[in-house]
């Protein structure tokens, strides 16, 4: 309950999850945001944050003052969860908040904008977050196929080293086998020629 969506057209448009308790501010909100992004919104910081473990989005946008839970511990519990602490976070303050931005900030906001806002600043600050974000998860996926493919090249490596030292046994084994075969061989020519000789004598002898 209390979470709405503005389905951008395009259905790919990065995820913006709104926190405002202020039905009118979260309305505005929801009409900029969903102009250029997907929206889902939370009238609190509680609903938020289900909202977020259900289905993470590519940033968060919270006011700081809401009851149940405020946008700080909103900020607080999302950077403190390493499944979510790199999702973005920007708070929505007012002149007379400055400590609860300055809070925010330390406990790892990403960005705030200042009540009242011009819509084109809010709209850039979101953009230009989204946008990190996007290139961190390529990165994180490039470095992710990077990695395989280091484990891939590193087992092929193994095997190839396993069939070369096959290799160099069999050669082994083909060596030894010669050398063994040469003096058995030497013998049994002995042999063979001792036999034809005494059985040359016989003959003489028998003669």
């Amino acid at each position: 309950a209390g979470q709405r969506g503005c389905q951008h057209p395009d259905s790919n448009a990065p995820e913006i999850l709104i926190a405002e308790d202020n039905p009118d501010m979260r309305a505005l909100l929801e009409f900029l945001i969903g102009r250029e992004f997907r929206v889902r919104s939370s009238r609190n910081g509680r609903e938020a944050l289900e909202a977020l473990r259900e289905s993470p989005p590519d940033l968060v946008l919270s006011d700081v003052m809401m009851p149940e839970m405020s946008g700080i511990e909103l900020c607080s519990a999302i950077k403190g969860d390493p499944t979510s602490q790199a999702i973005p976070v920007v708070l929505i303050t007012s002149k007379a908040e400055r400590e609860m931005k300055i809070e925010g900030l330390e406990l790892g906001a990403d960005d705030y904008v200042t009540k009242p806002f011009h819509p084109r600043e809010l709209l850039a600050r979101v953009r230009s977050l989204v946008r990190v974000r996007n290139l961190q998860k390529q990165l994180a996926a490039r470095n992710s196929e990077l990695e395989t493919a280091l484990t891939d090249l590193q087992q092929a490596e193994v095997q190839l080293v396993q069939t070369e030292r096959l290799a160099a046994v069999g050669e082994l084994a083909a060596g030894l086998a010669h050398e063994v075969n040469n003096p058995v061989n030497f013998a049994l020519n002995a042999i063979r020629a001792m036999a034809k000789t005494v059985e040359d004598l016989r003959h003489f002898a028998d003669e």
